[in-house]
């Protein structure tokens, strides 16, 4: 499967979720990274890996789209289902969204 073919329905419900963008925005492109909460023993893991997730994420979307506007979310895979990110059951999920204003 090729990353546009991946990438297409994500967008499409991006695009359905209020408040995730802009009003005036639509998604462009998504970076996500997902974790087993079971792998991590502490809060302070799941914080340490969150962290160094939206670092992750925020370096690739420099260099993939410099100087376009993103957020960064993060929940669990339940709270994000519709977006198929990753594993099913207790895992967190961080992501970025990069999008464009329509004017």
């Amino acid at each position: 499967m090729s990353r546009e073919d991946w990438l297409r329905p994500r967008l499409e419900a991006l695009g359905r979720r209020p408040r995730l963008v802009p009003e005036q925005a639509r998604p462009v492109d998504l970076v996500p990274r997902v974790f087993a909460l079971g792998a991590m023993d502490t809060p302070g893991q799941r914080e340490v890996a969150a962290a160094a997730a939206r670092t992750s994420i925020a370096n690739e979307i420099q260099e993939r789209w410099p100087g376009e506007p993103y957020v960064i979310r993060q929940g669990s895979t339940e709270e994000f289902a519709d977006l198929s990110l990753g594993e099913e059951g207790d895992a967190l999920v961080v992501f970025g969204v990069v999008y464009e204003i329509d004017i």
